[in-house]
């Protein structure tokens, strides 16, 4: 017997082409954009260039690339598919002073949190991520804001059309549990702590976006979060130090 076709409603279509468009995005990212790819491709490009200078940029490239899909291509997505502006899913002014409350709040918690994580072996074995013995502030802030622009247009991913983009059509709750879920299976790769820590995590995130209406409070806290976690790592790890430039 052929199974029934389930029903279809008109505003499914926003929770599915939301799930459809992170999946994509996230799996292109994944499959093409990695630092190791960005890296045997620059050696192609500038042969002479040192190990280091590889990695910088293919790092750099990892998370600009990041920003292009999973930002840009969501608006896309969601404007050319669902007719949603980048202020419908999140991407506004609404309670802006009340997403910067929650970000401080959790800030406040996160970033203690961070010292005592940032020493222990496991995390020294990943972060930072750029694996240069010395870093010159220039260094730091170009890994300070390719973070953060990564972070942008992953939050506007989750927390923006995926998020918002289920709620419209399931609900808050449906949507929340969907996000949370899928959150923490992108943090597999990165271990069990991640993946388990993205559990609480997500869903706090998840909180504020729809208390708010935007993804301001998400995008501060992970930013906080990822450069808390970089900066006591290379305050902690043996091998590396931040040096002046002219040392």
């Amino acid at each position: 017997m052929v199974p029934n076709t389930p029903q279809w409603q008109a505003h499914d279509a926003f929770g599915i082409v939301a799930i459809g468009a992170t999946t994509l995005f996230f799996l292109l990212w994944w499959f093409f954009c990695q630092a190791s790819t960005w890296e045997r491709a620059f050696r192609q490009i500038w042969p002479t260039l040192s190990a280091e200078a590889h990695q910088v940029r293919a790092v750099a490239a990892q998370r600009l690339s990041g920003l292009l899909l999973f930002g840009l291509g969501s608006m896309i997505a969601g404007q050319w598919l669902l007719v949603r502006s980048p202020d419908d899913y999140g991407l506004n002014g609404d309670y802006l002073p009340l997403s910067l409350g929650w970000a401080l709040l959790l800030a406040l918690v996160v970033v203690p949190l961070n010292y005592f994580a940032a020493r222990q072996p496991d995390n020294l074995a990943v972060y930072p991520q750029m694996r240069i013995k010395r870093w010159s502030r220039g260094l730091l802030l170009v890994s300070a804001l390719t973070w953060i622009a990564y972070l942008l247009g992953y939050e506007y991913m989750f927390r923006g059309l995926l998020l918002m983009g289920c709620a419209e059509s399931w609900g808050e709750w449906p949507a929340i549990a969907i996000n949370v879920c899928v959150y923490a299976l992108a943090h597999v790769p990165k271990g069990h702590k991640e993946a388990i820590g993205a559990i609480p995590l997500g869903l706090l995130l998840c909180l504020f976006s729809l208390h708010t209406g935007n993804i301001w409070a998400a995008w501060l806290i992970h930013s906080t979060m990822a450069l808390a976690n970089e900066w006591f790592s290379l305050r902690f790890h043996p091998e590396m130090q931040l040096v002046d430039a002219t040392s």
